[in-house]
Order: C-alpha cells, then sequence, then structure tokens
C-alpha cells in the first residue's frame, strides 16, 4: 500500500504492535500511547533505507507524482494480485468518501474527515455485503489515508479476506477510476454553474438553499453511463492493462528530475524534536508523499544530481510484502 508514515503515526503503531504481541516496553509507551523518540532513532539507524523527507506544496507533489516508476509499481502489485487470487469484476470495488448512492453507511465525526475507527466500520460493512472471506477475497482499491493503516484495521482486512491497495499519492486524479471519469468533471462543471449563478446575482451570497437546484445541473450531465464506463477505460485496471499510460503521460514529471533532495540521515539531528508534526514533504520525481508531513520509507539515494528511489509498499494480502515492526530488535522495545 503506498502509504507512508509521520514519525508520530510510525510511533504510535510501534506502540500498537508491541502490545498486540504483549511484548514489554517501557511505561512511558503506555502513557503516551506511542512508541519512545529513542525507540525511533533506534529503528531508524537499524533501518537505514528510511529517509526522512522535507515538505513542498501540494500542487507540486502533485504534478511531480504520476510517474512512470510509481504507476508502474502500482500495476505490478494489480497485477502480482491477479495471478495469486482468482478474482474477477464482481469481486473489485473501488472505495472513495464522495457521495451517498443507496445503501451507502453513514458515519460522522468532530473533523468531518474518515478516521481509522470509522475505516474499521468500513471494512466490516464492506464483508456483510460482499461475503467476501480468507479463500474467496476481494479486492478494495482506495486512497492512500492514514486511516487505512491502522493495526486494526489491518488485521480486519487480512481477517476477512479483503485485500487493499491504495493508490500512490497525489495520482487518484489519473487512477482513481471515478474520480477520471465523474468526479473530476462533475467538480469542475459546478465550478462553472456557480460562476454563472454570480454573474446573474450580483451582490449576493450563495447559500446552501441555492445548492441543490445548482447541483442538479452539473449531476444530471456527468452522472451517466458513458463517462462513469468512460473512467474505467481510462485506468485498464480491469481487465488488466499495464501499458495503459504512454511516455508522454509522464513527461511533466521529467521536468523536475535534475532537482536534488534534500535527505536527513538516521544518525543526523538526533536533538530534533519529534513530537512536533512533521513539516509536509518534498519530491523527488519518483517519490509521492501524501499531503501530511511523512516519514518516507525509501531506498537511500546514491550521490546524483537525479534522485531515482522507490516508493515504499504496504499490503495486507498474506502472500505479499507486508507491513510489520518485525525489524525491532526485542531489547530497543524497552526504550
Amino acid at each position: 500500500m503506498h502509504y507512508e508514515l509521520t514519525t508520530i503515526q510510525a510511533r504510535k503503531v510501534a506502540y500498537e504492535y508491541a502490545k498486540s504481541l504483549s511484548s514489554k516496553y517501557s511505561a512511558k509507551w503506555e502513557e503516551n500511547k506511542m512508541a519512545g523518540k529513542e525507540w525511533m532513532y533506534g529503528f531508524r539507524r537499524r533501518n537505514p533505507e528510511l529517509s526522512l523527507r522535507q515538505p513542498e506544496n501540494t500542487s507540486a507533489a502533485r504534478s511531480l507524482a504520476f510517474s512512470k516508476t510509481s504507476v508502474t509499481e502500482f500495476y505490478t502489485n494489480l497485477k502480482t494480485v491477479f495471478e495469486r487470487h482468482p478474482l474477477t469484476a464482481n469481486r473489485i470495488f473501488n472505495f472513495d468518501e464522495s457521495g451517498a448512492p443507496e445503501g451507502s453507511l453513514g458515519a460522522a465525526n468532530k473533523i468531518g474527515w474518515i478516521n481509522s475507527d470509522i475505516f474499521v466500520s468500513v471494512l466490516k460493512y464492506i464483508q456483510k455485503h460482499t461475503l467476501c472471506t480468507k479463500d474467496n477475497p476481494i479486492l478494495l482499491l482506495c486512497d492512500n489515508h492514514e486511516s487505512h493503516v491502522s493495526l486494526e484495521a489491518i488485521n480486519s482486512a487480512k481477517e476477512n479476506g479483503i485485500i487493499y491497495r491504495s493508490f500512490p499519492p497525489h495520482t487518484s486524479h489519473r487512477l482513481q477510476t471515478l474520480d477520471v471519469g465523474v468526479f473530476i468533471p462533475f467538480k469542475s462543471k459546478l465550478k462553472i454553474t456557480f460562476n454563472n449563478w454570480h454573474i446573474m446575482n450580483p451582490a449576493k451570497a450563495l447559500t446552501i438553499y441555492n445548492i441543490p437546484k445548482l447541483v442538479k445541473i452539473a449531476f444530471f450531465e456527468l452522472f451517466r453511463a458513458k463517462n462513469i464506463t468512460s473512467g474505467f477505460n481510462k485506468t485498464e485496471i480491469w481487465p488488466l492493462n499495464e501499458l495503459t499510460f504512454s511516455n508522454e503521460d509522464f513527461a511533466p514529471t521529467k521536468v523536475y528530475t535534475s532537482g536534488n533532495v534534500e535527505h536527513v540521515s538516521p544518525t543526523q539531528n538526533v536533538a530534533e524534536d519529534l513530537s512536533a508534526p512533521t513539516p509536509l514533504p518534498s519530491v523527488s520525481d519518483i517519490c509521492q508523499p501524501s499531503t501530511s508531513g511523512i516519514l518516507d520509507f525509501l531506498e537511500v539515494p546514491q550521490e546524483s544530481t537525479e534522485q531515482t528511489m522507490n516508493s515504499a509498499l504496504i499490503t495486507y494480502d498474506d502472500e505479499l510484502q507486508r507491513f510489520n515492526l518485525d525489524a525491532c530488535e526485542p531489547d530497543a522495545l524497552n526504550n
């Protein structure tokens, strides 16, 4: 799964994993519900392939994210899933928190975004209606939100036969079937509709009472079978076509390939405050960090002006590479 963790998130996952194994750890871990900073430093020293990245803005990240390497990796992983599991089109599901078709599960929290608890309930809801099991699994495609990497969500997916894969960060505008065919065109049309309303109603404020009538215009124009079908045809996730994108599609990324990327070694800045939020990530032509701060699980860069790195992959399929913290040395859990 294409998802990178902030230092805080990594420490929380380490704590949850250690607790699930009934391992011994410091009382401070239990008090803070996360591993200590010393464990984080030690984990990075034991795993020098990890790098801590610095931020750029989201628009730049999106421009860089759709690279040939990340997209090829995504389709290669899908191919591996299809080779190992007898999946058909009716066992592939696309998950996104947009729209509310009949039968949708409703949930909410104070900040207005999905969280790990809600996502676990979503997985249970999906299992209930798809009747998926380990012997009859489904493939769930979703974005790379942080709520998808909680230990409870990982275990729930594994136990119920849900193989879920995320799109590489900042690539949903090209890989997310519903974004490509419906949501992005719908939002663009909606902006035009709103602008036209303001032109025709000068000095008036757009209120919630105007929204339904205006949304109706864009909805009926774009939520059509041909647009939905077009989204599936363009992404070619099923039937799978690894060559659906040409070199021309990746051309914008190459504009940035000669830039240097600052990397922080595992032993550098040991005194930094990891309790503070990690800033938004910087991006190379192949690494695609999310819009939040990240601890980017990447290949150590070579001494070159052009950086070439591989994105981290976390998957919840027993037969494929799995997210684990087994690299932790037992003694490190006491720090």
